[in-house]
């Protein structure tokens, strides 16, 4: 799982989305990204209020824009390469999460089973997030100017569970 904290605002984040896609081709199925898009733009819609926030205090990356967090403990910054992530993704996991949904008039219904492989040392947690993809809204670039026709893709707009 790769968090990925992201503003419309920041003109990095494109190029950090190009190698997070990269790295996904690259390792069909291993990696799955979530966008986190913080408090930067005041104008972007898909701000992820008000868990943006403690989120990114818990990963210490308080509006410094990208950053990308690997399963939960390491940075990975698009310049280190695909070599570098792959370094650290598993080649098994270690957890298994079988689900089954259901919705019934205007409330959806998640009946969830998790087994683990491995003893962990600190607590395991499972959030349940509302994620879009084609989200259509404008994007700053390396330039300057705004890509008024860029797409956002794994966007979390909602936590359905604790976010913390």
């Amino acid at each position: 799982l790769l968090f990925h904290f992201t503003s419309t605002s920041c003109s990095n984040c494109p190029r950090m989305v190009y190698g997070i896609n990269v790295a996904k081709e690259r390792a069909p199925g291993r990696l799955i990204k979530m966008s986190i898009h913080g408090p930067m733009a005041e104008d972007d819609p898909m701000q992820l209020k008000p868990y943006a926030e403690p989120l990114m205090n818990k990963y210490g990356c308080y509006l410094t824009y990208p950053v990308a967090i690997l399963n939960g403990v390491r940075r990975w910054n698009e310049v280190a390469g695909f070599d570098d992530m792959k370094s650290f993704l598993p080649d098994q996991t270690g957890i298994g999460v079988a689900l089954s949904t259901r919705i019934e008039g205007n409330k959806a219904y998640i009946d969830m089973s998790v087994r683990t492989m491995t003893a962990y040392e600190k607590p395991c947690s499972v959030a349940v997030v509302l994620v879009e993809n084609g989200l259509h809204f404008k994007q700053l670039q390396d330039d300057g100017s705004y890509d008024n026709s860029y797409v956002h893709d794994d966007v979390i707009l909602r936590y359905l569970t604790d976010v913390l």
